[in-house]
């Protein structure tokens, strides 16, 4: 049975996840467009690499390419995790 979605800011290290959406930002209008922009697309893999020292950033792989995020646009990404 698979695990519930969460958001890519509560994956684990070394987890990688189904990108499923990403949750409308209502603080910024932009944030939505600039995660799209830099390769947050709804199908595509992200594992999570490396967390900074209080947790921000995150540092990221999403299909091939490396991206450091913050844990609050990484709040935004809604993952579904994959089987170890």
């Amino acid at each position: 049975m698979p695990e519930p979605a969460l958001t890519l800011a509560d994956l684990p290290k070394g987890r990688t996840a189904l990108i499923r959406g990403i949750s409308p930002c209502v603080q910024d209008c932009d944030c939505e467009r600039r995660l799209l922009e830099i390769g947050f697309e709804e199908g595509k893999t992200v594992t999570v690499l490396h967390r900074g020292l209080l947790g921000d950033p995150l540092g990221v792989r999403v299909d091939r390419q490396m991206i450091a995020i913050r844990r609050r646009e990484a709040g935004l990404v809604v993952v579904q995790p994959l089987e170890a």
